[in-house]
């Protein structure tokens, strides 16, 4: 039996999507994900995308105009393009120095800083802000900002 047919989606909530905007987060749990191929062979899209789970530390709003308190769930992505890949690396570096509270400028090699601390699972629970843009119906991140001290 189709959807048509069925009936059962009347309520079905909708996925919520942060509106536009700098919002305060904490960062949660990273992990990546690899480009796997269809059942033809082929493959499309991103190579890799590492998955950047948030939780809002400050209420928010959604595109709807609906409200989300503070501990609102949020994913975003940092995908790895071919040919573009120097452009994760940066969004991948960016984070690091929010999570890091490091000026935006530093020379800091911010690999080496992460994995001093424990690496990525280390650094759960940091709080940074999220510019956040709102693209083709998803959140997408702009920019990662450190909290100023």
């Amino acid at each position: 039996m189709g959807l048509l047919q069925n009936k059962d989606y009347g309520t079905t909530p909708l996925q919520r999507i942060l509106a536009a905007g700098i919002k305060r987060c904490q960062l949660g749990d990273m992990r990546d994900i690899d480009r796997q191929p269809n059942e033809n062979g082929e493959a499309k899209g991103p190579l890799s995308k590492t998955i950047v789970n948030l939780t809002l530390e400050e209420p928010a709003k959604t595109t709807d105009g609906d409200d989300v308190q503070a501990g609102f769930p949020t994913a975003v992505s940092i995908n790895v393009w071919e040919g573009r890949e120097d452009e994760a690396r940066a969004q991948l570096r960016e984070l690091g120095i929010a999570v890091l509270r490091l000026e935006r400028n530093t020379k800091e090699d911010v690999v080496k800083l992460i994995d001093a601390q424990g690496g990525w699972s280390a650094m759960k629970g940091k709080p940074l802000l999220v510019e956040f843009i709102v693209k083709k119906g998803f959140s997408d991140v702009k920019a990662f900002h450190r909290i100023p001290a």
